[in-house]
């Protein structure tokens, strides 16, 4: 699972998000599409908690992602509920 910040009644508080997956495939590996779509669920036990947007970041090395930094595309805030088959923005 993987930490995500969410904003909850006004305030920004931490989830998990789960069951990540890029076409469909959990672990993909040669993708043969060249924008492929991402697709994840949060997970959230607390009443009424929804996704109301997203933000996604791609980089070559993890260590870029844990300081919140990418170097291969950044969706910038997405305001959507959508979270199945989301494109991904830039052709690989």
């Amino acid at each position: 699972m993987m930490k995500h910040e969410f904003v909850y009644d006004g305030k920004v508080s931490v989830g998990l998000l789960a069951g990540l997956r890029c076409e469909m495939l959990p672990h993909p590996m040669g993708v043969d599409t060249p924008t492929p779509r991402l697709s994840w669920k949060l997970t959230d036990a607390r009443r009424g908690a929804a996704q109301t947007g997203y933000q996604v970041l791609s980089a070559s090395q993890p260590d870029l992602l844990v300081a919140g930094k990418e170097d291969l595309w950044n969706s910038g805030r997405v305001d959507s509920s959508q979270s199945h088959l989301v494109p991904f923005g830039k052709a690989l």
